[in-house]
């Protein structure tokens, strides 16, 4: 058993009880026990998703054009990593490690350079 499967198992748990309750009372334990209820790949995403608008809020600040492909910018992007783990403590995703190294990161052209503390997004499409 490792800490997934714990991790799983409180979620199972925790959103079971909550779907037995009353409308009123869901909302509060919803909100109340959020971070349980996101389980790894849902906090994957919403990372993702928060990792790309810091890409792309860069790219527009540094001028790159964008293109029509998949992949938004051309290039390099670097995004820092302090600025990255802040958004995701916003989202009371405290621990990003597991992330950095996930199939999902790498997939959507993310590097980790840790020397300067920066993720580095390249569009390889060149």
């Amino acid at each position: 058993v490792n800490s997934d499967d714990v991790d799983l198992a409180i979620s199972v748990m925790v959103d079971s009880f909550i779907s037995t309750q009353k409308f009123s009372v869901k909302r509060v334990l919803q909100k109340h026990f959020r971070s349980y209820l996101n389980f790894k790949k849902d906090s994957f995403q919403l990372l993702l998703f928060t990792l790309n608008e810091l890409v792309r809020e860069k790219a527009n600040f540094l001028g790159l054009p964008e293109s029509d492909d998949i992949d938004p910018y051309e290039g390099r992007v670097e995004v820092s990593m302090d600025d990255f783990e802040d958004k995701a403590r916003e989202l009371e995703i405290p621990e990003v490690t597991d992330f950095y190294s996930s199939n999902v990161f790498r997939s959507n052209h993310f590097t980790l350079d840790q020397k300067n503390k920066l993720i580095v997004f390249r569009n390889n499409r060149r």
